[in-house]
């Protein structure tokens, strides 16, 4: 089933090959929270190169769901995806704005989260994340989606490893994205 059937485009963005870009904004659900709209990622996407962006159909920023919120502690949670031209950007679960782990995450996770000014310390044997809503808008707009046109760059390499992938979408979104921001805010520090 195609959720996005039926939902109208909030706007587009004409791309150097003379195609659209449908940039489309879900409602929100009430447990969840989206601290930036299309024209926030109409930003984000005028620091990308014109020519890397060809081909990109659509770009959703969904609502989230009963079920995805039921989900947001799932090693399946994602923030978004990319798939045959098409960025999703998943709501984030307003309950995970302040939460806990026995394990502190991957380095490239931490180094996202505080480039965001995502708050992280240790807690009685934990590793507690805050997150507020700029910190939330910043991870989603100059990490995730970056990351994920990043995947749509790379998309016809001819080496598919997932490893390799990540790992260039990983690069593209710190080229492209947190170091084409670097002079706006303050990193955050574990502490």
């Amino acid at each position: 089933m195609n959720l996005l059937r039926g939902v109208r485009t909030a706007t587009f963005l004409a791309l150097v090959d003379g195609t659209q870009l449908a940039l489309i904004e879900m409602p929100l659900h009430a447990k969840f929270v989206r601290p930036f709209n299309c024209d926030d990622v109409k930003k984000i996407l005028s620091q990308i190169p014109d020519d890397m962006l060809v081909g990109l159909r659509r770009i959703a920023l969904l609502g989230g769901t009963s079920r995805q919120e039921k989900s947001a502690w799932s090693d399946d949670w994602r923030y978004g995806c990319y798939g045959y031209g098409c960025v999703t950007l998943f709501a984030y679960p307003a309950r995970r704005k302040i939460w806990s782990s026995a394990n502190l995450h991957k380095p490239a996770e931490i180094h996202a989260y505080q480039r965001a000014g995502v708050e992280i310390s240790h807690e009685n044997r934990n590793w507690v994340y805050k997150f507020t809503d700029e910190s939330i808008r910043r991870f989603y707009l100059w990490d995730v989606l970056v990351h994920e046109i990043g995947h749509h760059v790379d998309r016809d390499h001819p080496d598919r490893s997932i490893k390799r992938s990540e790992r260039f979408a990983e690069w593209f979104a710190k080229t492209y994205g947190f170091e084409a921001e670097q002079n706006r805010a303050p990193k955050s520090a574990i502490r």
